[in-house]
């Protein structure tokens, strides 16, 4: 993983995104990961880390993923089998199998009483169909209102193209943006997704941190458009801006 932090241009010589977020400071955040482009990516980095650092934590969903592929996975809404889970592992999974074989969401009450344990929680709160840009429907996204943090994720991928082609929900976004279907995804439109109640900050309470994620930063190109951005919404009063890439880094 390669990571900048808000506010410097260089990368991260030993990148901890748990730290980085500064949730290692924090005894039992609940994070809940919204927008598209690189939130399992996200989510399976922070859970990596929490495993890492030997601390126990609680991964879910409130729509749904892909189920775990290092990590058990608990499918029974039941909070003493999770304490027997979490007896032999730092990190569970937690949802019902969908008939797709997805990860689906529990009953929002159990999740609350799994909030009520006051162990880390990360969420997959939204779907974006493996699109790198989002913008949600008038249902989405599914936060739990027991959330201290909300992240918001975009992938770099889709600057530049066709909203039709890279947005999911692109119907809803070409009305936020104000611009045709078929017109190319700009700085300004990530701009107005990041900073707007009705994008990735939906569903955000006063109570909850807010940090936005610009992923696939995979070469110098991405590089300088991300930074541009980042600038943009630091005008908007959005300083918690990071880039972050999970692929091979191309200078070009």
């Amino acid at each position: 993983m390669k990571l900048m932090m808000p506010n410097k241009t260089e990368w991260e010589t030993n990148p901890v995104l748990l730290d980085a977020l500064g949730l290692d400071k924090v005894s039992s955040p609940i994070v809940s990961i919204v927008g598209g482009g690189g939130k399992t990516s996200t989510l399976e980095q922070l859970t990596r880390e929490y495993d890492r650092k030997g601390k126990p934590v609680i991964v879910t969903t409130t729509t749904h993923m892909m189920p775990p592929k290092h990590w058990p996975w608990c499918k029974i809404e039941s909070v003493e089998v999770v304490d027997r889970y979490l007896e032999e592992e730092a990190v569970v999974w937690i949802g019902l199998q969908s008939e797709t074989g997805k990860m689906k969401s529990p009953d929002l009450e159990f999740l609350k009483k799994l909030a009520s344990k006051k162990l880390p929680m990360i969420i997959e709160a939204d779907g974006a169909k493996r699109l790198p840009f989002k913008v949600p429907g008038e249902w989405e996204p599914v936060i739990l209102e027991e959330s201290t943090m909300i992240i918001g994720v975009l992938g770099m991928d889709a600057l530049g193209k066709p909203l039709k082609e890279k947005c999911f929900r692109y119907e809803l976004a070409s009305k936020l943006l104000e611009k045709p279907e078929d017109s190319r995804i700009t700085k300004e439109d990530y701009t107005k997704v990041i900073s707007n109640n009705w994008g990735l900050k939906k569903g955000l309470h006063k109570n909850m941190d807010y940090a936005v994620i610009l992923n696939k930063v995979d070469n110098d190109q991405r590089l300088k458009d991300a930074l541009s951005i980042r600038d943009m919404v630091s005008k908007l009063g959005i300083d918690r801006v990071y880039l972050s890439s999970y692929n091979t880094y191309i200078n070009k």
